[in-house]
C-alpha cells in the first residue's frame, strides 16, 4: 500500500485557529525553502516548485520524482453527511514527508481534538517533522511522548 498519513476533521473548524495554523506553516515553509524539504503543488497536471498556501487552505507535494500524493487541508467541508471528514496523504517516505508531518503537528497544536491524526509509521518516524516544528516554532512537544490519535469511527 505505501507509507501514508491519515486524518479526520469535523464538518466545522474554527476559522481563527485554522488561520493561526496556516500562519505557523508559512513560517516553517519559509525556513525550509532552498533546503532539503522542497515542496510544490500540482498545476495543470505538472508539479511546480512552489506551494499553495492561504488562510483557508494548504496544498503541496514533493517536487519531481520526490513527489507522491498531494497533501491538502482546507477549512471548507464537502457536502458529505458524516460528521468527520477523512483524508490521507501517501508520501512513500519521500523527502516532503517531513513537511507533511510538520503540517499535521501544527494543525494538531492549533485544532486539538478537532483533528485526529494517524499514520502507517511509528511516532519515531515523525522525529524529523517534530524537530522541524520545535526548531522553527518552539512548540513544546516531547518527541518521546508523541502519540497518534484513534480514529473517531472506532
Amino acid at each position: 500500500m505505501g507509507y501514508t498519513h491519515y486524518w479526520y476533521r469535523p464538518k466545522e473548524l474554527d476559522s481563527d485557529r485554522f488561520s493561526d495554523a496556516i500562519k505557523d506553516i508559512a513560517l516553517v515553509f519559509s525556513f525550509t525553502e532552498g533546503q532539503k524539504f522542497p515542496v510544490g503543488y500540482t498545476y495543470a497536471k505538472q508539479i511546480v516548485d512552489v506551494y499553495e498556501l492561504n488562510r483557508r487552505e494548504i496544498n503541496f507535494n514533493g517536487i519531481g520524482e520526490d513527489g507522491h500524493e498531494t497533501f491538502n487541508i482546507s477549512d471548507e467541508y464537502s457536502n458529505n453527511e458524516d460528521y468527520w471528514k477523512f483524508n490521507c496523504c501517501k508520501t512513500a517516505r519521500k523527502p516532503y514527508d517531513t513537511c507533511v508531518v510538520a503540517c499535521l503537528i501544527i494543525f494538531k497544536h492549533h485544532l486539538g481534538d478537532d483533528i485526529k491524526i494517524m499514520s502507517d509509521g511509528n511516532p519515531e518516524d515523525w522525529n524529523k517533522g517534530l524537530k522541524l516544528v520545535q526548531d522553527v516554532l518552539g512548540y513544546p512537544y516531547d518527541i518521546r511522548r508523541f502519540k497518534f490519535d484513534k480514529s473517531p469511527r472506532e
